[in-house]
């Protein structure tokens, strides 16, 4: 197995970063509650699968972790001793000139202690469940440039697509089913849409028809704000927003939303998974109306 890389002495640099960043969190896992302030120390904090847009300075990381709750939260007399596993997407952005981080957005999976105090009903809770070796899974052919400009296109291409008619999600000179592959499935990475197993949909035609679905309803305008292909895997990473969603069935502008996501293609460079965190208002339980019994609504 060969797999060949296009990085530049920036784009090593910035990975190098973004891993010694992610060791520095998983280091605080050692540290003393007074040190750090926080109640969850890490036992696992492993990021799997990395990929670097030079141009864009950013560098985003899917990351394997397993927490372990040692302090009471949410109210708790003490700590309940559980361990949650699950996974996040981070997306550090750097100065371009400087190598310096500037900010870093995480996007991840709750813990069993989240998910008891903040869901109003726990037990609809499903994430997707994503093991190390979906991502570290290369596909057995040779990656090329011609691989990851096409990948970058397939992404652009699958954030306009519900801004746009459904018969435009393609790159020129090819078909959906050339796009899609026939087992292709999108998954909720929060979990808090109470989807069995956290599929969102799967096939090419629960594709088309979301899409449809959703650019009938909504007057939808999709940025793609940044986005990079890994060159180690068949994996490319998009943060996208939606600034002038308008839902067509009323008066009223819909919330604006924002998402990372994660998506995974086969040796024939088709989508086969996309896991998507969609940055919105949810029926959330906050600390104070846990401690109170209510409820309302918060963004994750």
């Amino acid at each position: 197995m060969q797999v060949v890389a296009y990085r530049s002495e920036l784009s090593e640099m910035l990975l190098q970063r973004a891993h010694r960043y992610a060791e520095l969190t998983a280091a605080a896992g050692s540290m003393t509650r007074e040190e750090l302030g926080v109640a969850l120390g890490p036992l696992v904090y492993r990021p799997v699968v990395s990929a670097v847009n030079e141009a864009q300075g950013v560098v985003f990381s899917a990351v394997y972790w397993v927490l372990q709750n040692t302090q009471p939260l949410f109210g708790a007399q003490e700590p309940s001793g559980r361990i949650s596993k699950g996974f996040l997407i981070d997306k550090q952005s750097y100065d371009t000139r400087s190598g310096v981080l500037v900010s870093s957005l995480v996007t991840r999976q709750l813990t069993l202690e989240e998910r008891d105090a903040l869901l109003p009903d726990p037990t609809a809770w499903q994430p997707a469940d994503v093991g190390e070796g979906e991502l570290t899974a290369v596909p057995d052919v040779v990656a090329g440039p011609d691989d990851y400009a096409y990948m970058s296109e397939v992404i652009g291409k699958c954030l306009s697509s519900s801004s746009t008619p459904p018969h435009l999600f393609t790159p020129a000179g090819t078909t959906s089913s050339m796009v899609l592959a026939p087992d292709v499935r999108a998954l909720d990475g929060y979990g808090l849409a109470n989807k069995p197993n956290g599929v969102l949909w799967q096939g090419p035609e629960q594709a088309r028809a979301v899409i449809s679905a959703t650019h009938d309803r909504y007057d939808n305008r999709n940025q793609l704000v940044s986005y990079a292909v890994s060159y180690d895997h068949k994996l490319g990473f998009h943060h996208w927003r939606a600034n002038a969603a308008t839902d067509r069935g009323t008066t009223d502008p819909a919330e604006p939303i924002e998402g990372v996501g994660l998506i995974a293609f086969n040796k024939h460079l088709q989508i086969q998974r996309i896991y998507e965190f969609d940055m919105k208002p949810y029926p959330l339980r906050s600390p104070e109306e846990v401690a109170a019994g209510g409820g309302g609504s918060h963004t994750a």
